[in-house]
């Protein structure tokens, strides 16, 4: 059996400390991966809102965000479930998070059903707030948010309400910079695409860690503010954040700026994917939430 201190804080529980008790042997647990699982435990027997928790186990390792999950243990960050502890059990480390209700669906697994007629304007934005709250907040203990994508999102279709999870995964800014801001073979980094095909290339060596957060965010905001519902999914890839740029306003490429990107190509306001009829508007128009355009200016304000 093992032991591992839970903790949770906020104005309604105040501070809750819990101790979870569990034999990890005894647990089937999930996950594709060889190199970490996961698994949903039940009715723990602590009161809430300890009662249903969610448990990721890296076999031999500490995982890739051990320091961010240690350092916000028990605390609040938008756009992510809450970590409520941290274990050790021989070689292997445990790290303990709210399990989500069973409304939060994976965002993938939606979109596999037919037409995903659930896909709404206030759902796009609600991702995409989520989205920019979440990697600021990581942001500030120095750390960025890898494994973007549909399977990483879990989504409430009766509020909109969005979660990002795989949080463990994320890479320290020293990491990152380690890397010269390369990803490797663990993700599939299909929106880090505007980072690594032009700023990477137009400032090599020059590695900086919000950038690349935002360049991210860039690359969410012109897939899903161009693209309809049922066409979502084959549009997570590489054309359509070329779109993006071609789609940014003339004389908004200030905006840009912070990553290098206006000099690279501003390209016309407006222009039609090749296979299809159909035009995409700037998402920095009408299409990008306030707070995430906020955070995107540069210092400054433009």
């Amino acid at each position: 059996m093992m032991r591992i201190a839970l903790r949770y804080e906020d104005n309604v529980f105040r501070r809750r400390n819990e101790e979870l008790v569990f034999d990890p042997n005894a647990l089937y647990w999930d996950g594709w991966r060889t190199d970490c699982k996961y698994q949903k435990i039940f009715n723990t027997g602590l009161p809430l809102p300890f009662t249903n928790v969610f448990v990721k186990r890296w076999i031999g390792a500490q995982a890739p965000a051990h320091r961010l999950m240690s350092d916000i243990q028990g605390k609040v960050l938008p756009g992510t479930p809450r970590v409520l502890g941290v274990g050790q059990e021989g070689a292997d480390w445990f790290y303990v998070t709210e399990l989500l209700p069973d409304e939060y669906i994976l965002l993938g697994q939606l979109l596999e059903r037919p037409h995903a007629k659930f896909i709404t304007v206030k759902l796009m934005r609600r991702i995409l707030e989520a989205t920019a709250s979440c990697f600021q907040a990581i942001g500030r203990n120095e750390h960025v948010y890898t494994d973007y994508c549909s399977h990483n999102l879990m989504v409430n279709p009766l509020t909109d309400d969005t979660k990002l999870i795989d949080l463990d995964s994320a890479w320290s800014y020293q990491h990152l910079i380690q890397r010269q801001g390369k990803p490797d073979h663990t993700f599939t980094p299909q929106y880090w695409y505007l980072w690594t095909d032009f700023i990477l290339l137009k400032y090599p060596g020059a590695v900086i860690p919000d950038h690349m957060a935002m360049a991210v965010v860039l690359a969410v905001a012109g897939v899903w503010a161009s693209a309809e519902a049922c066409e979502m999914r084959e549009r997570e890839c590489g054309f359509a954040s070329q779109a993006l740029f071609r789609s940014v306003s003339p004389g908004r490429e200030a905006d840009l700026t912070c990553c290098g990107f206006a000099e690279r190509d501003p390209g016309p306001a407006r222009r039609t994917v090749p296979g299809r009829r159909k035009a995409i508007p700037s998402p920095w128009r009408s299409k990008h939430p306030a707070s995430a355009r906020t955070w995107l200016t540069p210092r400054g304000g433009r």
